[in-house]
């Protein structure tokens, strides 16, 4: 009697192996590419934001610094092409340099967290301004849209 020696696995079960495996594969391939398209997302947000910063400009159109009620009163223009937000003011004096948010700080009397359109000006009032010797303003884009005035 001749036996066969030939031993395997069977046609059913090598197909579900062989299923399995790819669908292994395929699972790994999605979550890498979900990861992928989601970070080259972001990157190209980021950098067409920074392209329309190119069209940001920002002017001073006046500014009071009352020294004895301690406010300053600024009008600032948008100059640009697109609307500006996020307005920072940066206030120097002889012991350093605060930070105030003219959306959201509390010494901001008129707060306005609003986007500044093109062409049209925005004022702010701001209290509790003392010993300053310059004072710098910048928006979202900040390397194009800001002022910088000693006072």
């Amino acid at each position: 009697m001749a036996y066969s020696l030939r031993k395997g696995v069977s046609p059913l079960v090598a197909a579900v192996l062989l299923i399995s495996f790819t669908m292994a594969i395929a699972a790994i391939l999605a979550t890498w590419a979900t990861q992928y398209m989601s970070q080259q997302t972001a990157t190209l947000t980021t950098k067409g934001n920074e392209a329309n910063c190119v069209y940001a400009r920002m002017a001073l159109d006046t500014f009071t610094y009352d020294k004895n009620s301690n406010q300053l009163i600024l009008i600032i223009n948008n100059d640009g092409r697109i609307g500006l937000q996020n307005f920072t003011l940066f206030l120097y004096n002889g012991s350093g340099i605060s930070r105030v948010s003219l959306e959201t700080d509390t010494s901001v009397t008129n707060k306005q967290n609003t986007t500044l359109p093109p062409g049209e000006p925005r004022s702010f009032i701001v209290n509790g301004v003392s010993n300053i010797t310059r004072f710098r303003v910048v928006s979202n884009c900040p390397e194009y849209a800001f002022v910088d005035k000693s006072v």
